[in-house]
């Protein structure tokens, strides 16, 4: 008999969740992901919020330092610098404090970032 996967197993259609990777053996295996908010100071010393699930790349593709863009609104402020970050378990959660977050006053980021 051959060692290895069945090969029904190969030919599974069932949904595997996104955040499964693949081992040597072929098998799945769950990966905990969290989700980052921050927020960034630009140049201009305006600040800049969002959402990733790598903080430490973000923060380099914000600055240019890698062959993504990052965002439009950073790109002709730079250099800029982490301020602020929070983790959560969920995108979803991320989502919704990044809402709450850019919806706040100049001066609640200010009081946020310095507690």
């Amino acid at each position: 008999m051959r060692r290895g996967v069945s090969p029904l197993l190969k030919l599974s259609t069932r949904k595997v969740p996104a955040s499964a990777k693949r081992t040597p053996a072929n098998r799945f295996i769950l990966v905990t992901v969290n989700y980052f908010v921050y927020i960034l100071r630009c140049a201009d010393d305006t600040l800049y919020c969002g959402y990733t699930t790598d903080i430490k790349e973000r923060v380099k593709t914000h600055n240019g330092e890698t062959k993504a863009l990052g965002a439009k609104y950073t790109r002709g402020r730079r250099p800029v610098t982490l301020v602020y970050s929070e983790t959560f378990k969920t995108k979803s959660e991320a989502m919704s404090r990044e809402m709450a977050i850019k919806q706040m006053t100049r001066p609640q980021k200010d009081k946020l970032i310095s507690s």
